[in-house]
Order: C-alpha cells, then structure tokens, then sequence
C-alpha cells in the first residue's frame, strides 16, 4: 500500500509540473498583450483589431491560466483557453 501512495504522489507532482509547463507558454502571450508589446500592436493592427482589446484580452487569458491551474477548475480552464486561443472571443469585442 505504500508503494501505491508514492506512485500517486509523483503522479500528481508530474501532473502538476506538465501542467505548469504547458501554461507557461500561455503567460507571455498575455503578458505581451497587457505591456502593449510593438509586436502585438503590430500584429493586432494587422488583423484589424482595434488596439484598445489587447488589454482585455491579456487580462482575460491570465484569468484562464489562473483558473486553469486551480484543481477544481481545470476543465473550465482549458476550454477557457481554447475559446481564446482560437480567436472565438474576438468579434465580439470588435464586430465587423
């Protein structure tokens, strides 16, 4: 039975670790977005989104990390990155 608690706690320390990880490449996105980084500006221009969103939209994405790496709302976390991530959030804050 010991053996058994271990494997379970290195399973949910790797979980945990992998789960950071994959995060991790979220927050510079939504960090760049909030600093106004030229390049996002840039690419946001480009898309015809007006500049004004980016903050939202940073702010929105580190709520989905955040949310995300809480236990209880892992799942409500990813789908809410996913919807971000593809864009589904945007023409509702700029409609063509």
């Amino acid at each position: 039975m010991n053996t058994t608690s271990k494997h379970s706690k290195r399973t949910k320390w790797a979980i945990w670790i992998l789960n950071i990880l994959v995060m991790a490449a979220f927050v510079p996105s939504a960090i760049m977005k909030v600093i106004h980084n030229p390049m996002a500006v840039e690419g946001f221009t480009k898309m015809g989104i007006p500049v004004g969103a980016l903050v939202p939209l940073g702010i929105v994405e580190l709520l989905c990390v955040a949310i995300f790496l809480i236990p209880r709302t892992e799942v409500l976390g990813t789908s809410m990155i996913s919807f971000v991530k593809r864009g589904d959030g945007v023409p509702r804050l700029h409609p063509r």
